[in-house]
């Protein structure tokens, strides 16, 4: 029942955000995460590269909440640019230690890093290019700054997770369910607030 119900909320959040009409206010226009990023959520994200889409019956105890910082969903313009860097990046960095998770389809998982790293490559030069100079540490950059720390606590979160149940396999069990609503997420602040000409 468990897993079901989470299955079921997460695929009916994929839908609200994929069809949901993008902002086109955003002052932060920057055509980053391309047709190819709602692809790859459309095709892989109910499973994300596992050979079977159910979380084991005996994972189903290692249940945990890892508390995702929600606040980073209501940041705007640039913060919102920085926040997406910082969950690809760290999303990226869990991947690349994902190895021992033997659930993976090993096309599906290696394209799927290329793509994030692809992704990953865009968004920096896009922030480099629109980079505000640097000045006094103002309200924005403070806040900026913070949200962006709460994001790499949350992933902190995880890899200790990791540590301390020696990355078994139902610990990544975990993990990979935490992951599919982290995209989710970026999708979301995609579609509010960062304009991508290629969705429509």
């Amino acid at each position: 029942m468990i897993t079901l119900t989470h299955n079921y909320i997460l695929k009916v959040f994929l839908v609200l955000v994929l069809f949901a009409k993008p902002n086109q206010s955003s002052v932060f226009r920057c055509s980053i995460l391309h047709a190819q990023w709602k692809q790859l959520i459309q095709n892989n994200l109910p499973h994300l590269c596992r050979t079977n889409e159910e979380i084991p019956l005996q994972c189903i105890y290692e249940l945990i909440d890892f508390n995702f910082p929600l606040e980073v969903l209501e940041v705007t313009n640039t913060d919102n640019a920085h926040i997406i860097y910082e969950l690809l990046q760290q999303i990226s960095c869990l991947l690349s230690n994902a190895h021992s998770y033997h659930a993976w389809n090993s096309t599906c998982f290696k394209n799927l890093k290329n793509v994030l790293h692809q992704q990953i490559t865009n968004l920096e030069t896009c922030l480099n290019a629109t980079e505000i100079p640097k000045g006094p540490m103002n309200r924005d950059k403070v806040t900026s700054y913070l949200l962006t720390l709460k994001v790499k606590r949350y992933f902190q979160r995880m890899n200790n997770f990791l540590t301390v149940k020696q990355h078994s396999s139902c610990s990544w069990e975990m993990i990979h369910s935490e992951i599919k609503g982290c995209m989710l997420f970026i999708t979301h602040l995609l579609k509010k607030d960062i304009h991508i000409s290629s969705y429509h």
